[in-house]
């Protein structure tokens, strides 16, 4: 079953800025659950606010007429109007009406924001190719603070420095991550092919 795509993305709205500047105009790109938070919802501009934030949206029109086949399509449902073509998602329709065309062309496909950043992931992925790096071979991402275990073949794991605790992650495509080990002094930096998470 695909996954919803959730009804704010797309809309333009303006919001009361947390810091206290007048308020903050933009296009909604992702909408996700953030513990602590609620719906947390992030704007092209890079602005992360909540719905409460939102005082006034720019109301959607009955139809628009897409670039995908120049014909006007039903805003709320994504049906072509009056000629045949497919049943654009209203998200996309949305997000191409406010000039957002990387976010329109990934609904199109079928993809979703990562569950990390606003960046669109994969078909079917949950995490961008960026974040996706950071998850270890047994598919357990490994976040700074998380406890891990060495892989019993390592040489640190010989010498009985077995756990230890995740200090920081890299962004490099090595996969690396810094552990702070229980038994020996300072960090060390492992592959997440040679650290698996604690049970």
């Amino acid at each position: 079953m695909a996954k919803r795509i959730n009804s704010w993305i797309g809309k333009r709205v303006y919001a009361h800025h947390p810091r206290g500047i007048p308020h903050i105009t933009g296009t909604v790109v992702k909408a996700a659950n953030e513990e602590g938070r609620g719906v947390v919802l992030t704007l092209n501009n890079g602005a992360s606010i909540v719905p409460r934030d939102v005082f006034k949206f720019d109301p959607i029109p009955d139809f628009y007429v897409s670039t995908y086949c120049n014909f006007a399509h039903n805003m709320k449902t994504g049906a072509p109007i009056k000629h045949e073509c497919r049943h654009i998602p209203p998200a996309a329709l949305r997000l191409e009406r406010e000039g957002c065309f990387t976010e329109d062309v990934a609904v199109m496909q079928g993809r979703h924001p990562c569950v990390d950043c606003s960046e669109y992931a994969p078909q079917g992925a949950e995490r961008c190719e960026h974040h996706a790096r950071l998850t270890g071979h047994d598919g357990v991402r490994y976040d700074v603070g998380y406890r891990v275990e060495l892989h019993p073949g390592t040489d640190l794991w010989m010498r009985g420095a077995r756990f230890g605790t995740v200090d920081s992650v890299s962004l490099t495509p090595n996969d690396r991550v810094k552990v702070r080990l229980d038994k020996l002094p300072g960090t060390v930096f492992a592959g997440t092919e040679d650290t698996f998470r604690k049970a």
